[in-house]
């Protein structure tokens, strides 16, 4: 390029480029000015103080040799602490006491939102097998589950069958209802101990239609 030529460019865009300089720096200055606004109406941050809740628990199967329980429980989704978990078995019954602590939230710009409970699992073991002792303690809400008893996610029409060995009659059949599926008890002759489930058909992991029958042969006096 010819120097007469180049001088003249330069001229040209000396314009433009002021004019760019200038806008970039209204626009930092705005920017700037939206940034002091949005932190000027956060005000403080909640204040959170936490206290203990019971749990709402509830059994959806036995874990092998009955040694076992697989618990679902509702879990907070603003977050839970210390979750701690009581057993005392007896002859005849496990009772079950779950407890965690929960934050409240406290702030001058209203209540604090969270999301909905989820549904959590979590084993917890016996000093013996369950051999028909019933389950007792659970809060009172039943918990249905999303999801199906081993934590996959349900969107199809089948579930799986969760292990029902050693599950009182009445638990079993509850468990089931929690899992979207149905129990019909088969007796078999009188014998030693609690009435209890001994086998059940389909077995343990098997795929079964939702709302599909599970059958349970049960022993005991």
């Amino acid at each position: 390029m010819r120097p007469e030529c180049s001088t003249r460019l330069r001229q040209a865009l000396l314009p433009t480029t002021v004019a760019l300089a200038w806008l970039g720096t209204g626009l930092c200055l705005s920017a700037a000015g939206i940034t002091t606004s949005a932190s000027g109406s956060l005000g403080e941050a909640p204040k959170v103080r936490w206290h203990e809740v019971s749990s709402q628990w509830d059994a959806f199967a036995a874990g092998p040799r009955e040694r076992s329980l697989d618990l679902g429980y509702s879990g907070n989704n603003c977050g839970s602490r210390n979750l701690h978990e009581a057993v005392q078995e007896t002859r005849t019954s496990v009772l079950i006491e779950m407890h965690e602590e929960v934050p409240e939230f406290s702030s001058s710009r209203g209540p604090v939102s969270c999301p909905a409970p989820s549904l959590k699992f979590l084993n917890l073991a016996l000093a013996r097998p369950l051999a028909g002792r019933s389950i007792r303690g659970r809060p009172g809400a039943v918990l249905k589950n999303p999801r199906n008893v081993f934590g996959e996610f349900v969107g199809g029409s089948s579930e799986k069958v969760p292990r029902l060995i050693g599950f009182a009659p009445q638990d079993a059949e509850h468990a089931l209802v929690l899992a979207y599926l149905n129990g019909r008890v088969e007796l078999m002759p009188a014998s030693r101990g609690l009435r209890r489930v001994v086998a059940q058909y389909p077995a343990p992991g098997r795929m079964v239609s939702r709302n599909g029958v599970v059958y349970l042969r049960v022993a005991g006096r």
